[in-house]
């Protein structure tokens, strides 16, 4: 695979979950599945934005492997907060669902995890 076939790869990932998040924040708050006892949403939050992380920085290192690891760092949370911002932003806007700073707060929580995890990981050679 050439170097032009991977950085796209990771990219349409990247996008492809992003429109995952935006087409679960659509769902107005009654159709939502209730959570099972005991779970909250902020786990939940904290998982989705761990995944979208890893893929950020997956994507952002494919795309500028000669760019420092705390450039990629700070590039890959400047994606990822104003994403989770405009995720929240849009919920304000469905029914039944609510722009909530927890929720944002497990966002960034979980995205840096995932940043951090994924730089973590790419130590071992089975990790692209």
């Amino acid at each position: 695979m050439t170097k032009k076939e991977r950085i796209l790869r990771y990219w349409l990932v990247f996008y492809f979950y992003m429109l995952c998040i935006f087409i679960g924040s659509s769902i107005p708050g009654e159709n939502l599945i209730p959570l099972k006892r005991g779970m909250s949403d902020i786990v939940l939050h904290f998982f989705e934005y761990l995944v979208f992380g890893i893929l950020c920085m997956r994507a952002l290192k494919a795309s500028y492997p000669a760019f420092k690891p705390s450039s990629l760092f700070i590039l890959a949370v400047l994606f990822s907060s104003t994403f989770a911002f405009s995720d929240e932003i849009h919920q304000h806007f469905v029914f039944g669902r609510f722009l909530e700073v927890k929720d944002l707060i497990s966002d960034g929580v979980g995205f840096v995890f995932g940043i951090l995890l994924y730089k973590r990981m790419k130590k071992f050679s089975w990790v692209k």
